[in-house]
């Protein structure tokens, strides 16, 4: 199964932990990538080819907070 998700839910509520909690439930790597300032789509592509050769998990930590330009 290769799906994808996105967690919604007020600041501070644990949505990056309960990711990365349940990948390692399921015996997987979950790699966290810090969006914001400074992040661009050369970044955000490396990361998800990274995440697709090996079968990990990738959370984009505040993914809303992307410039509008890299995309």
């Amino acid at each position: 199964m290769f799906l994808g998700c996105a967690t919604t839910g007020p600041v501070g509520t644990g949505k990056t932990e309960s990711v990365k909690d349940l990948a390692k439930a399921m015996s997987l790597l979950c790699v966290v990538t810090n969006c914001g300032k400074g992040m661009n789509y050369q970044a955000i592509g490396k990361s998800l080819n990274g995440v697709c050769q090996t079968g990990a998990w990738n959370c984009f930590h505040e993914f809303n907070r992307i410039e509008a330009s890299v995309t």
